[in-house]
């Protein structure tokens, strides 16, 4: 785990950043304007000194928890994982889709021992993390360490062109239809690796709006689970450290777990 250290920082963007990177990423239908809207406005966030995993959760590491303790995901008890549907875009339940066969066996996506673990529920990696006596980290938390000090659209930089992009993160540009093994790029200033790209990561918090942001009433839902970092099938626009995403369910995303800093307690 990577200790890092207490501050505050503005988290999330202005209405004019999300709109021109919706607008420069010429995404066209795939896309909405609510989602990127959804990290608006910028407003400040204190964070306490806590402990992060250096690497996102790996194959290896949650075969382990099951193992240990019989402990069986939610798409293998309903035998069934979700998937994003884009020509429809909602959620579309999987028949075989789990961790152990990230994609059902219909494109030979395998579940490799060093490659970050995906479609885990929010409440999978809740229970993994109780089992490893640790805990998520808080939305304002991942933001904070991913963004290691910058404010930045990335922690490398602003990356105009996304010239230096292949040699921080996995992305649709250079992943090869799949994830990869963890540690492969190079790290956050902090020393976090995959922060951005790989595979998405669950935070604690449900999809809730930030303080005073002025979108319309219900188009943020409690029920879904914010996830961040962007995936290896994604635009870079997502893989931002600003950008946030929401799920149901797993489908390619992963997570990370922190620990509370022994010598924060108290400090606010």
């Amino acid at each position: 785990m990577v200790q890092i250290p207490a501050g505050t920082f503005l988290m999330g963007s202005t209405e004019e950043e999300e709109r021109a990177e919706l607008r420069d990423s010429d995404l066209g239908d795939a896309v909405r304007e609510e989602w990127f809207l959804a990290a608006t406005p910028p407003h400040e966030q204190r964070v306490v000194s806590l402990l992060v995993d250096k690497f996102p959760v790996t194959v290896r590491q949650f075969q382990a928890f099951t193992e240990s303790t019989g402990y069986r995901s939610e798409a293998e008890t309903s035998k069934c994982g979700w998937r994003w549907d884009i020509r429809t875009q909602k959620w579309k339940r999987s028949a075989g889709w789990n961790w152990r066969c990230p994609d059902g066996g219909a494109m030979g996506f395998a579940a490799d021992p060093d490659h970050p673990v995906v479609q885990v529920s929010w409440t999978d990696a809740v229970e993994y993390c109780a089992w490893a006596g640790k805990r998520l980290l808080t939305e304002a938390e991942w933001e904070y360490a991913c963004r290691a000090g910058t404010r930045t659209r990335y922690y490398w930089g602003d990356d105009a062109g996304y010239r230096d992009i292949d040699r921080y993160a996995w992305y649709i540009g250079n992943a090869d239809n799949g994830t990869h093994p963890v540690g492969r790029k190079k790290p956050n200033p902090w020393g976090l690796h995959d922060m951005s790209g790989n595979v998405w990561e669950w935070v604690a918090g449900a999809y809730a709006a930030y303080p005073g942001n002025r979108r319309k009433k219900g188009s943020l839902r409690a029920d879904r689970r914010v996830m961040r970092g962007g995936a290896w099938y994604f635009h870079p626009t997502y893989l931002r450290s600003a950008y946030r995403g929401s799920a149901i369910k797993g489908y390619f995303v992963g997570f990370r777990c922190a620990v509370d800093d022994p010598g924060s307690v108290g400090v606010d």
